[in-house]
């Protein structure tokens, strides 16, 4: 009840009904920490990942430029969006083999060859070393490289774009 209270004077009713429908027996049952429950395994995973991305985004915007306070233009904020797509992919191709082949076999009937993410990798790499583990890189690369080009130098348009004049 006051759950549903406090979130009526915050919120629309409709909304308010949703939410608490679902927070409800979550946090009666498990407490307010059952909403986190298995959190840690995407900020392990994520949080070097946005690291490399904007490293690499920094390397990439110097690269092209001859001092630290020259602006760059749109098309050399997609480049370094490609810089940081290709650092990314490096770190994360791994990752998204072993995601297809878990995908793949969980849609598969018979015996799981893999008993999860870890195993999958120890059999990645005793099958076929290096080279089985990071199968697919070409396509990621095909797909992440003028994505994160599209994403940063997007970013830059909307801003110079959405930024008063005398702001900038």
């Amino acid at each position: 009840p006051s759950l549903h209270l406090s979130l009526s004077l915050l919120l629309s009713p409709s909304l308010c009904l949703a939410l608490s429908l679902f927070l409800s027996p979550h946090t009666h049952t498990q407490g307010v920490r059952g909403l986190y429950r298995g959190m840690l395994a995407p900020l392990i995973g994520v949080t070097p990942m946005y690291s490399i991305c904007f490293f690499g985004y920094g390397v990439g915007k110097q690269l092209q430029t001859k001092s630290p306070n020259q602006e760059l233009s749109l098309l050399q904020h997609f480049n370094a969006g490609m810089v940081a797509g290709v650092m990314t992919t490096v770190i994360m191709a791994p990752g998204e083999r072993i995601k297809c082949l878990m995908q793949i076999q969980q849609s598969m009937k018979g015996e799981a060859k893999y008993s999860g993410s870890m195993d999958c990798a120890r059999q990645l790499f005793r099958e076929g070393g290096i080279r089985s583990v990071y199968r697919g890189t070409a396509a990621t690369l095909l797909r992440d490289v003028p994505a994160s080009g599209l994403y940063f130098g997007g970013y830059e348009f909307l801003l110079n774009w959405l930024t008063p004049e005398g702001k900038r």
